[in-house]
């Protein structure tokens, strides 16, 4: 069985002139079911996130700066972007898969 738990992770990346490089998707007027966060799509390699390392795709932007966009529409997460400067600090949220192994699943991988 796997259950996920979540974790808030701080980035703080510069702009350049390759930008910031990621794509993102969501928002109030694009929900992703009941969700209408901003989640990362893409990310490419020569921008600034990707030079990083640190961000990855699937992980949902709550802030940029001081710029809550938890629930903001696509347009105004854009905005939030454009508008963030050369220095940019995200606050992410980053789902984590744990794997729950019971007791009654382990006597059955020793036997097998």
């Amino acid at each position: 069985m796997t259950q996920g738990r979540s974790r808030i992770v701080v980035l703080d990346l510069e702009k350049g002139k390759t930008g910031l490089g990621f794509n993102i998707r969501g928002g109030t007027d694009h929900p992703r079911g009941d969700d209408a966060g901003i989640y990362v799509t893409t990310i490419r390699p020569d921008g600034a996130a990707g030079q990083d390392g640190r961000l990855q795709e699937g992980d949902k932007i709550v802030m940029v700066n001081d710029v809550d966009v938890s629930r903001v529409s696509h347009y105004e997460a854009v905005c939030a972007f454009h508008n963030a400067g050369n220095d940019v600090c995200l606050k992410i949220i980053r789902r984590e898969s744990v794997s729950v192994v019971t007791i009654q699943q382990r006597k059955e991988a020793i036997i097998i």
